[in-house]
């Protein structure tokens, strides 16, 4: 399970290499380790200049940054990143609810195709996208048991949120969803999201 060819930038926070992400994009991208770039150092020019394919985001960033590179070059935004991925679009993230069981449910296109569900995660995000304020560019394309949003996407662009490590999901489905989108897997189909968020 692995892609070649594909350049990968990683932004982390300064003083912390995040070190389960790099062994994951090496794995995924053929043993090609993704390129680093600190936050203290990030900016839209630097990222064009490093020449991607994807962004991955693994630490909050000037939310200009995401509108600099929207139409420019794929984007994920991890759980760490998501506060600024949903303020790029003028939403925000609040507290969430303590609950006792996580189970992933999705929209069963783009990344999420070919998977079952419930998927169990078994990690518990301490901050969720308001939902009473979703930025309608956004829809969010997976969720959990209390239909809290763990993933989103824009509704026409390759901008895509998790709210979740790929670790968190059991068994080899988390590095699956991060190879669909490196892969370019979620282009196809238009998401679409619980009818209730």
């Amino acid at each position: 399970m692995s892609i070649e060819g594909i350049r990968v930038v990683l932004v982390h926070e300064t003083g912390h290499k995040p070190v389960r992400w790099v062994e994951l994009l090496g794995e995924l991208c053929a043993g090609v380790p993704p390129q680093l770039l600190a936050d203290d150092t990030v900016d839209a020019e630097t990222l064009l200049k490093m020449e991607p394919h994807r962004i991955i985001f693994n630490c909050p960033v000037a939310s200009e940054i995401y509108q600099h590179l929207l139409e420019q070059i794929p984007m994920m935004a991890t759980r760490e990143a998501l506060p600024s991925y949903m303020e790029s679009f003028g939403g925000q993230c609040i507290a969430a609810k303590s609950h006792d069981e996580n189970y992933l449910m999705h929209d069963a296109v783009g990344v999420w195709t070919g998977y079952t569900e419930p998927l169990e995660v078994s990690g518990y995000p301490t901050l969720v996208p308001d939902q009473n304020d979703l930025p309608a560019e956004l829809v969010v394309t997976a969720w959990n048991d209390e239909r809290v949003a763990l993933a989103m996407t824009h509704r026409l662009l390759p901008v895509v949120g998790i709210n979740f490590h790929p670790d968190d999901l059991e068994g080899d489905l988390g590095k699956g969803i991060v190879l669909a989108f490196l892969e370019g897997t979620y282009l196809t189909g238009a998401p679409m999201g619980p009818p209730e968020i």
